[in-house]
């Protein structure tokens, strides 16, 4: 799939991140914290129209210049990191925290950073960014997707690296 095969309607979707080294980084006004080299996955909505739809929210996260408002913009303008790809899902639904929740469950997962991407969350979720211990890609893609799928929701895959 490629980002103009991705649907310009509402869902839900998973950043699957790398970094390749382990870094400090100041997240705005939210402070500094250490990200440690591997894999990440952060999980956000689409839930509206126009800038609002998958399609554009991805591409809001892939550009090179974001504007420093979200806490992903933060890890995502370091050079040492790289969004590998995304699983994603049509959905008319706020499913976020189910999914992020569902990530969190896994026993391969860490919380770096208590209320990334969650400061305004209802359900009380940890994060919305998660740390896989020693996780390949391929793994973290796997289990993002059966996490979507557990859910009736139906996992796309956009390979970006």
């Amino acid at each position: 799939m490629k980002l103009e095969d991705v649907p310009d309607k509402p869902g839900i979707y998973v950043l699957i991140i790398r970094k390749s080294v382990c870094e400090k980084i100041a997240v705005g006004r939210f402070g500094s914290y250490v990200f440690p080299k591997g894999h990440y996955s952060y999980t956000g909505s689409a839930l509206g129209t126009r800038s609002l739809n998958l399609r554009n929210r991805i591409a809001y996260h892939l550009r090179t210049k974001r504007r420093g408002h979200w806490h992903i913009d933060f890890l995502l303008d370091s050079k040492d990191t790289v969004i590998e790809g995304v699983v994603l899902s049509e959905a008319n639904k706020l499913e976020e925290c189910d999914i992020s929740q569902g990530i969190e469950e896994l026993r391969e997962t860490t919380v770096c950073v208590k209320g990334f991407g969650s400061t305004d969350c209802r359900s009380r979720c940890q994060t919305h960014l998660h740390y896989f211990r020693g996780c390949s890609h391929r793994k973290v893609v796997r289990d993002v997707s059966e996490i979507f799928r557990k859910r009736d929701l139906k996992p796309k895959y956009l390979l970006l690296n």
